[in-house]
Order: C-alpha cells, then sequence, then structure tokens
C-alpha cells in the first residue's frame, strides 16, 4: 500500500485527514480509502479469496463478465446483420461465407462456447498485433535517429579515436576484405537496440542482396523492435563501384567477374546491371579527359612562346580496338616538349577553358596528350525475324584502314582554332603507314610533316626482302639509312652545324651509300662512315667492289625505289612516334582487347588520357566523382599517391637501364671505332720499360698471359721476370735459366735481378740445346733442323709438311734463337688462341692482338710494355690487324732498330685460297716492303708446288732468295684407296649410324657442302639413330675450339670451310671419324687433309662419300 501519511482516533478523522489528501473537487470516504483505484480493489481481492477461497473467485468472476459482456457485443452485432436482411429484396445474404437469415443461427451450448472462444482470441491476436506494429513504427523511427550515431557522446568520441588510431597504423583505405562468416556473426551477436536481446532464438531474419550491397533485417522477437543494417557505407555503392573498376581496371566483366572469384566474391551483379552502372560514369570522364587535352595543349602553347618560338612540335599515332579492321580506333596528338612540375588540386585559371573540373595540371610527367578522338562504326542488331536495327549511330562510316586519317583529322578540327588564336602553327610527326600529307598539307597551320623513322624503316624491310638479288644487304643498307637519319636530325639540333636539306640527305642515302660499298668514302659523312677517318679499316661484306657499274646502277635504282616517301614527307627531326607508343602501352591497360560492351570504348580512351595527363589518383578521383561518390578517405589518397609512386620508379628503373643498355651499346661501338687506332704504337720504347721496372719492382706487375698459368696468384715466380713459374733451384723458369746459362742476361726483364756468379756454356746454343733443353725431346722431326737453320740464317724459308710434323716448332725455337721480336700471322682468332696457351705453357712469352676484337686500349699498353722490356717473343696476329693498322707498323719498325723483327706467315696457303673473301691476305706484300731484311717463314700442310710460286710472287718473293723444305711424308705409299657406288640416301645414314654404334670415343666429324644438307642430315641422325646420340650443330664457320674441347657430343656437323679448324681438333686425337658427305676436289686441300690426317693419327678413319662413287681412305702402318 501507499506511505502513512496521518494517524489518529477522533471522530472527525475523515475531515482532519482531508487536509493531507492532494485531491479536489468532492471526495468520499471509499475515494479516500482507495477503494475505487483497480489495483487495489484487485490486491484486497486476492489477499480475502487467500482466506477464504469460495470468495472473491476472481477468475470466475471475469469469466462471468467477460460472458455478459461478449454476450452483450454479440447481441447487438446480430440485429445489425439482420436489420440487412430486412433492407435487401433479394435474399440470401452472405457475409464471410455464412448465410444471413432470420430468426438467425441456433446453436448447441457446446458450439456457442467453442465460438466465443475463438472470437476472443482471435480479438486478443488482433490487439497485439496493432500493439506491435505501432512499437515497430517507433522503432523505425528511433533507429533513424539513432543510425551511425552512439547513445552517449563519451562512446562516439572513444569510438572515433579507436577508429583513427588503426587507420594511422595499419594505413588501410576506407574499404577492406572482410570474410563473410566473420561479418555475418559480428552482425548477428550484435543486442536489440531496444530490449538488448541477445539470445538468437528469440530474433528473426530478413536478408536482401542486391549486386555487391547485403542488407540484413533483425527482428528482436522480445520486444518486436527491428534493427537494419548493410555493408555498404551511404553513398558508396559497391556494385557501381565494381563497375567502374572494370572501367579503369581495363577489364571487362568476365575478367573482373574471375578477379574477383578468386577473392571468394562469387555472388556479383548480373550482366544488365554491370553495364548500367557502367553507362554512369561515360559521360562525365569523357568531359574531364577533354578538360584535360584542352589544358595541356593551352600550358603547351604557353610553353613554346616563353621560349620565343612559333611551332608546336607534336606527334601522332593510331591504335585499333581488336584488329586493323576492327569497328573501333583511337589516336592521340603528344607534344614533344616537357612540361615538367608538380601537380596541384586548384580550379582552372584558363578562362577560354569554360569548366567546372577541379583537377588542373601544372606539371606532367611525361609528354602530355593535347587532343584525341576515336572512330566508332554504327553498331546494328539483329531482330528474332533477320532484321536489322542501329543501336549506335558511330562517327565513321567508311572502312577499318580510313579511321586513323578520320582521327586525324577530327583532332586538328578540335585544335585549329586554339592554334589560330595563339598564331602558333604546327609540325607533326606520323608513322610511315599514314599517307596525310595531301590532306595536311591544306591546312594552313601545319608547318611540316614529318616520318616516323622506325616504320619506314620497317616499310623498307619488307621491300628489302623480296629482292633475291638484294637481300643479303639488309642489315648493311638499313644501318647506313638510320645513321644517316640520326646524323641529319643531330646536326639540326646542333647550332654549331649547318643544317641538311632532305635533298642533301637522300643524296647521300643513295648516292653516299652506292660510293661507300664501292669503296669510296668521300661522300660519306663522318658520323656515319668510320673508314672516312680511319682509311686503314677493311670494308666488310657484302660490298660493290667487285661489281661493275652497271650492277651498281641497278643497286641505286633499287635503293631510290626503297627509299621513296609517296607523301614527301621528311625524315630530318627529333619527333618520334615512341612517345605515341609509349600512351599506347598505358591505353593497353585501359582498352583490352576483349572489350564486351562496345560503349565503354571511347571512356576507356578518355580514363587512359586522364592518367597520363593527370595522374592515377586524379583519375580515380574523377572515376569516383563520375558516379557521385564521394572522393577518397586521406589514407586512401596516402595510399594511392604510395602506388603511382612505385610506378614511376618502376619506369625509371626500366628507362635508366634502357639507357644504361643503351650506354653500353654505344660504348662497345666506340670502342671497336676507336679501339683500332687508340693506342699509340708510335711511342718511344724506353719510357714504357722503365714503368715496368717499376711495377716488377713494387711487385705489381701482372703480364697480360696472366689467366693462362695456373694460380697465377699463388705461385713463386721466376726472378728474372716475374711472370712464369719457377722451374729451377735458382728461383728461374725453363726459359730464364737456359738464358743464364749461355751468358744471356738481356734478356730478363726484371734489371733488379743480379745472377749468381756460375760457369757459363762458352759455346752459343744450336737449336739442338734448345730442343732438348727447353722442350725435352731428343731429335728432331722430318725437316725442322734444316729448316730451323735456314731461316735463323736470315733466308725467306717456305716449309711445306704434313699437318703434326712440328711447323711450330720451327719458329718457336727460331724465335729463342734469333731473339727480338718474331711476329706470327695466322688466319683464324680461334687458333692464335691456341697457339697463345700452347705457347705460354712452353715457357715462351706472347701475346696476341686481333682487328676489331673487343681489347681495349689498356690491353694495348700492356702489350707493347712487355714488347718493351723483352718479356714477349712471339706476337700472334691477324692479317687485318697488319694490314689494316697503320700505327702497328710503325711500332714494329720502331722496335727493328732496337733489335730483330722476324715474321711468319701460319697457313700460307690462305693467301690463295682466302683472297676472295679476306682481303688482308693477298697485301701481305706489306711484309716485304716495309722490311726487306726481316726473314719470312711460310708454313703450310696443304700446298702444291704451282700454289707455293703465287704465294712467292703475292709476297713479293723471288724463289731464288727462298729456301723451300718439304717434309718426307707427301708421298703416301701406306694408303690405299677402294671405290665403289655410294648407297642411297636411306642407306648412306644408315651406315653413318652404323659407324656411329662402334666408336665408343672421340668424336665424328661430318663435312656438308651446304646448310640445308647440314640441317637435314642432322635431323635424319638424331631421328634414325634411335641411339639417343648426343650431336652439336654448328652450321656456320667455326670460330672458337672451346666448345670442342669442353662439350662431350660425339658427332659435330659443320660446314667444310672450317678445314683448318677441324684439323686441329682431328691431330690431337679429339676426332676419330671423318666423313665428307660430297666429293672434294681431287687437287684441293680437303682430300689432302684427309689423307696426311689418317696417314698421321692412328685410328682416325676418313671417309668421302659422293653421288655415284664412295672412297674409303683406309690406313696401313709399316
Amino acid at each position: 500500500m501507499s506511505e502513512l501519511i496521518y494517524s489518529g482516533a477522533n471522530s472527525d478523522f475523515f475531515v482532519s485527514m482531508k487536509k493531507y489528501i492532494k485531491l479536489s473537487g468532492e471526495i468520499s470516504i471509499p475515494d479516500v480509502l482507495g477503494l475505487r483505484d483497480p489495483n487495489i480493489i484487485y490486491d484486497l481481492q486476492l489477499k480475502v479469496n487467500s482466506i477464504y477461497p469460495h470468495l472473491f473467485n476472481i477468475t470466475a468472476t471475469k469469466s462471468q463478465n467477460k460472458i455478459a459482456k461478449l454476450t452483450t457485443i454479440m447481441q447487438k452485432k446480430g440485429e445489425k446483420l439482420l436489420k440487412k436482411v430486412s433492407v435487401i429484396s433479394q435474399p440470401p445474404i452472405i457475409c464471410h461465407g455464412i448465410e444471413i437469415k432470420e430468426p438467425g443461427m441456433q446453436l448447441t451450448p457446446e458450439a456457442t462456447l467453442a465460438l466465443a472462444v475463438e472470437y476472443e482470441a482471435l480479438k486478443k491476436l488482433e490487439d497485439t498485433s496493432r500493439k506491435r506494429i505501432k512499437r515497430a513504427k517507433t522503432n523505425n523511427e528511433y533507429m533513424k535517429n539513432l543510425k551511425y550515431k552512439l547513445h552517449e557522446e563519451k562512446d562516439q568520441e572513444l569510438l572515433n579515436n579507436w577508429i583513427q588510431k588503426t587507420l594511422e597504423e595499419t594505413n588501410i583505405g576506407s574499404t577492406i576484405f572482410v570474410s563473410t562468416d566473420q561479418y555475418l556473426t559480428s552482425i548477428y551477436i550484435q543486442p536489440c537496440l531496444t530490449c538488448h536481446n541477445l539470445d538468437l532464438s528469440k530474433k528473426k531474419l530478413d536478408v536482401h542482396r542486391i549486386g555487391h550491397n547485403l542488407q540484413i533485417k533483425i527482428k528482436c522477437k522480445i520486444c518486436q523492435g527491428i534493427t537494419e543494417y548493410s555493408n555498404e557505407s551511404p553513398n558508396a555503392q559497391f556494385s557501381s563501384l565494381a563497375a567502374g573498376a572494370g572501367l579503369v581496371g581495363g577489364v571487362n566483366r568476365q575478367q573482373l567477374q574471375t578477379i574477383f572469384s578468386i577473392i571468394g566474391i562469387t555472388a556479383q551483379s548480373s550482366k544488365g546491371h554491370y553495364h548500367n552502372k557502367q553507362n554512369e560514369y561515360l559521360e562525365k570522364i569523357n568531359d574531364e579527359a577533354e578538360i584535360s587535352a584542352q589544358i595541356a595543349l593551352t600550358k603547351a602553347i604557353a610553353h613554346i612562346k616563353a621560349k620565343g618560338e612559333r611551332i608546336l612540335p607534336t606527334s601522332f599515332d593510331c591504335s585499333w580496338s581488336h584488329c586493323r579492321n576492327a569497328n573501333q580506333a583511337s589516336g592521340e596528338l603528344i607534344y614533344q616538349g616537357n612540361l615538367d612540375g608538380k601537380r596541384k588540386k586548384t580550379l582552372s585559371i584558363f578562362n577560354k577553358i569554360k569548366t567546372n573540373s577541379i583537377f588542373f595540371i601544372i606539371g606532367y610527367d611525361h609528354k602530355p596528350v593535347i587532343a584525341f578522338a576515336t572512330a566508332e562504326k554504327p553498331r546494328k542488331l539483329k531482330k528474332r525475324n533477320g532484321q536489322e536495327y542501329e543501336v549506335f549511330h558511330g562517327n565513321h562510316e567508311k572502312i577499318s584502314r580510313q579511321m586513323e586519317h578520320a582521327i586525324l583529322l577530327r583532332i586538328i578540327e578540335k585544335i585549329v582554332p586554339v592554334l589560330e588564336a595563339a598564331e602558333v602553327l604546327l609540325d607533326i610527326g606520323v608513322d610511315g603507314d599514314l599517307n596525310s600529307n595531301k590532306t595536311l598539307n591544306n591546312i594552313p597551320c601545319v608547318s611540316k610533316v614529318y616520318v616516323d623513322l622506325k616504320h619506314i624503316g620497317k616499310n623498307i624491310r619488307a621491300k628489302i626482302a623480296k629482292s633475291s638479288m638484294w637481300k643479303e644487304y639488309e642489315n648493311t643498307i638499313m644501318t647506313y639509312y638510320n645513321s644517316c637519319v640520326y646524323a641529319a636530325s643531330g646536326r639540326k639540333l646542333d647550332e654549331n652545324k649547318i643544317t641538311v636539306s632532305d635533298a642533301e640527305l637522300e643524296k647521300v642515302q643513295i648516292d653516299g651509300l652506292v660510293a661507300h660499298l664501292s669503296d669510296d668514302h668521300s661522300l660519306c659523312w663522318d658520323e656515319v662512315c668510320w673508314r672516312k677517318e680511319n682509311p686503314d679499316i677493311q670494308l666488310k661484306a657484302p660490298h660493290l667492289k667487285e661489281y661493275t657499274s652497271n650492277q651498281r646502277e641497278k643497286f641505286r635504282q633499287f635503293l631510290k625505289e626503297c627509299f621513296y616517301i609517296p607523301t614527301k614527307q621528311s625524315l630530318i627531326t627529333h619527333i618520334r612516334t615512341s612517345y605515341n607508343e609509349a600512351f599506347n602501352r598505358v591505353k593497353l591497360c585501359f582498352q583490352d582487347k576483349k572489350i564486351d560492351y562496345w560503349k565503354t570504348y571511347s571512356t576507356r580512351h578518355a580514363l587512359a588520357v586522364l592518367q597520363y595527363n593527370n595522374g592515377l589518383l586524379n583519375m580515380l578521383k574523377i572515376a569516383r566523382s563520375a558516379c557521385n561518390i564521394p572522393y577518397f578517405s586521406e589514407t586512401d589518397e596516402k595510399n594511392i599517391s604510395k602506388i603511382a609512386e612505385e610506378r614511376k620508379k618502376q619506369n625509371q628503373r626500366n628507362s635508366n637501364d634502357i639507357a644504361k643498355q643503351n650506354e653500353e651499346r654505344g660504348k662497345k661501338i666506340q670502342e671497336q671505332k676507336t679501339n683500332l687506332e687508340t693506342f699509340d704504337w708510335d711511342k718511344d720504347f724506353v719510357p714504357y720499360g722503365r714503368n715496368v721496372q717499376e711495377k716488377i719492382k713494387a711487385k705489381e706487375f701482372e703480364p697480360t698471359f696472366a689467366k693462362h698459368i695456373l694460380d697465377f696468384e699463388k705461385i713463386q715466380k721466376c726472378l728474372a721476370c716475374k711472370a712464369f713459374p719457377k722451374y729451377s733451384p735458382l728461383g728461374l723458369c725453363r726459359y730464364h735459366e737456359f738464358c743464364f746459362k749461355y751468358g744471356w742476361y738481356q734478356e730478363f726483364p726484371n734489371k733488379q735481378y743480379i745472377p749468381p756468379p756460375q760457369n757459363l756454356i762458352a759455346n752459343p746454343p744450336t737449336s739442338y740445346d734448345i730442343l732438348v733443353k727447353m722442350f725435352g725431346y731428343q731429335e728432331f722431326q722430318d725437316m725442322q733442323e734444316i729448316a730451323i737453320s735456314s731461316y735463323v740464317n736470315g733466308k725467306h724459308t717456305f716449309i711445306s709438311m704434313r699437318t703434326g710434323a712440328g711447323k711450330t716448332m720451327c719458329y718457336w725455337i727460331s724465335a729463342i734463337l734469333r731473339g727480338g721480336l718474331t711476329v706470327v700471322i695466322s688466319p683464324l682468332v680461334s687458333l692464335i688462341d691456341d697457339q697463345v696457351i700452347e705457347t705460354i705453357a712452353a715457357g715462351i712469352g706472347c701475346a696476341s692482338i686481333y682487328t676489331g676484337k673487343h681489347q681495349p686500349p689498356q690491353y694495348f699498353e700492356k702489350v707493347f710494355s712487355e714488347i718493351a722490356i723483352g718479356l714477349i717473343k712471339i706476337l700472334y696476329i691477324t692479317a687485318e690487324s697488319f694490314i689494316n693498322n697503320s700505327s702497328f707498323t710503325r711500332m714494329l719498325l720502331n722496335f727493328a732498330k732496337y733489335a730483330p723483327v722476324s715474321f711468319v706467315i701460319d697457313e700460307v696457303h690462305c693467301i690463295i685460297e682466302c683472297k676472295h673473301f679476306r682481303e688482308s691476305w693477298s697485301k701481305l706484300r706489306k711484309i716485304s716492303t716495309f722490311f726487306p731484311s726481316s726473314p719470312i717463314m711460310m708454313l703450310t700442310g696443304t700446298c702444291k708446288e704451282s700454289d707455293a710460286y703465287l704465294i712467292l710472287e703475292n709476297l713479293g718473293l723471288a724463289s731464288n732468295d727462298v729456301a723451300f723444305i718439304r717434309g718426307l711424308s707427301f708421298s703416301r705409299p701406306e694408303l690405299t684407296m677402294k671405290m665403289h657406288p655410294k648407297s642411297t640416301k636411306e642407306k648412306t645414314i644408315g651406315e653413318i649410324i652404323t659407324l656411329l654404334k662402334e666408336l665408343n670415343e672421340g668424336k665424328c666429324i661430318i663435312y656438308c657442302p651446304t646448310v640445308r644438307i647440314c640441317d637435314d642430315v642432322y635431323e635424319q641422325l638424331q631421328e634414325k639413330s634411335g641411339l639417343g646420340l648426343p650431336m652439336a650443330c654448328d652450321n656456320e664457320e667455326l670460330t672458337s675450339l672451346n666448345i670442342y674441347r669442353e662439350t662431350r657430343k660425339k658427332i659435330v656437323r659443320t660446314k667444310a670451310d672450317a678445314q683448318h679448324l677441324l684439323d686441329w681438333l682431328i691431330i690431337r686425337g679429339m676426332v676419330k671419324i671423318l666423313i665428307n658427305l660430297y666429293r672434294p676436289n681431287p687437287n684441293g686441300n680437303m682430300l689432302q687433309t684427309n689423307i696426311h690426317i689418317v696417314g698421321v693419327i692412328e685410328g682416325v678413319t676418313a671417309i668421302v662419300m659422293e653421288k655415284n662413287w664412295k672412297i674409303w681412305l683406309c690406313y696401313s702402318r709399316r
């Protein structure tokens, strides 16, 4: 009950208590006692009923009251229904499926009871539903006010702090990936916002998905409250962003579906919904791209005017959506100047460009796009009945090949008003496929049209490839042609040089090239032709030196046809469409070849322009604004800028790598050009000798041949030379120990070394002494001793000995006996390398020089120094090194003043055989001309007597002045020859395979006359042998022995022009079978080589096969 407010026993108790009761009006005693309050009455009844159960049965009372009330209500309702019957003239009357008629419905007491109970239940349910609806409306209104807010300001502030701290620590953007399980779990465990219910069994879910948006409604069964959730933030529709991602990411819908699917986002928008969302982007992006290009054009004009110029240099190129026959194409005009600077977000300050764009560019990372256009054919679809209807009008109805020209015209139309207003002219570079000069010449603001060198070069190569007569000149022609263009462009940019006209360029490209290949370099430019300043350099094949004037004129006319430019465009410019090609690579990021929605083509091109001009961040901002989506958060912009910076750095690294490669390539070319004469061989020997002595004293000396001495850094070196390892107890190498015994102290390179006293050999050494004490042999072979004696006594000596008879030993011993420097001329660089290795292994100091190889000037300087101190006794060179380098010749003449110079020509028969393709061999007369007192040793293993006299004549030597030393092994009675018809091609291959099966060790060499036959035989052997035979193929001229020393291949196939190199392999036992798949000239070297190789190397079989006969050259040792 209520609290006590008054107590007393007087008769006026109720009157006195009235003043304590806050009631107005008439107040009765039951009111004062609270007996009219329903709650008090109910409590009193319960209390009395608990004591006297038969009194105040509340449940029965309530039931009786409800029945009475229900009876009254039903009576009234029945009267109303019967009243309707009396009004209506045509019964029956049906209401809710029950016929209404007088006198009403007669029910049993049981049915009446059931009907009353059912009615009350339905009424209660109706009341409950009405209350729930009212409460739901209240909750909805409450949620609207509560959404994205918290109940308490303190919690809101804490939440904001947590969010900000997370963003700062993790650098996550405004949207993150979250797994479906985690997201739904975090939603479903949320309490009811009204009653804080956490019991999931007392909640009801209502989930809907539209595109990428997931809407969740949770209804509380306790309080009937409804809470709504969504994975999207306000104004950020993921379906729209996904459609925009397909545009800015350059992918079609299927590709984007695949990208999302690997992440786990597999429920995606339908095709129609996706493309409808993309449509929202198109117009805004296209407009922004046009604004960006207009701003770039305005800034480009301001840029050239600031430099006092009136011509705007640009380049144009076009690309198609799929191929040259595509329905869509896009092109752009790029300013060739540099507009460097930083991007800035500001309003446009150009009054001529009416725009509200906030993405204005102060500077550009690339050469900007100043205008662009697209060409699209009309698009038609077919109805079910086969009738076509147009869905897109397009702007180009002609063939696809004319799209490029149409795009260029549209671009010109856009910029002409701006150029005319600014009084600026246009220089434009186009590719070689675009015949646009006729149209462009009619436009007043176009100053000049330039053709791109890359494209015109491609066309020229295609023309050359069609010519069977001049096809082999392709690289020579293109190298000269491109060099002339670069030189002319360089002269145009150089203020100190006179600009070359187009006519002058054409003349030097055609007439100059014909003269150049004819070995007349008077028309050549210095930047193009090396021989103009270095006449000693040999002109490489192919050339026209052997051609007649008529043939040269045909070549000239051929060049004129190849170099002809129909539109008379100029090549002399620094404008290149390579910048357009770089933009095309950016464009490909947006205009994928598999675009599935044709309507987005122009917008994708616009996105490429925006990224190229405005940068990645601004392009993405524009794309979001096009769909009315808020800009990125601060963290988003920071992360996107970081991505753009990483891309920029990667591009810069790529550019630096390319520039470095080009620089290194240029250095190599320059070294190749200058190394021929960079080192001054005319220098005085004395200072260089002193420099080496100082290095020896400081223990810093390392000879040029150190790499050929095993563990050079670790070995104990000779005291007299500091180059070779110690050999004797005196601390000397083999050669200097020999010199010490005979008192040849002048041969010691180390002048600091003082030899100990010892009894010297009184008599001078003989060739036999050197043979025994230096090389460890006890007797000479064949005619070695006679040849050495003749040469040492200063007589020209022609030595013709079989391979392996010891011709090398002849000049080794002679070099020691004669002293000074012996120059050995060899035909192959590979042979020179091996001769150096063998000579060093024998303990004789030597070096090599070859023309055109990458031997730096430092190497030449070291060789010069080692010659000066007497360390190098033998110098191996090619004929080109001697003939083409006049400075080297002067060095030898200078050295001859101090010490003797001797010459050896190895494989001297090359003077006859190689004169047509190695011109230097026909000019070795220079030896006898410049060094008349120096003896020449001529070595050959395969030379006829008639050829020997031709060789002497070429060298300018009289036969009376030459000692002919002929080996004893040219008569070959131990050889027998058997002939029988050759088998078919298949059987021949089978015979070779049989031979290979019997070959347990060593290699087999198969000579073939042509590359085609080489390839054919090689393929058949690989296919039919079935042995898994390892094979090495070299269908070009062999230049290195390393592949044969190191390889484990069993078969080596080659052309026959590698004879000398393969002879070296054979005589060293590396080859056991030698097969000629054609008949060599019986008077030529190949047959002779086979004969003497078989005779000298036990275990080698030479086989010659030809169309109608076969020779087995068998050996028999006596």
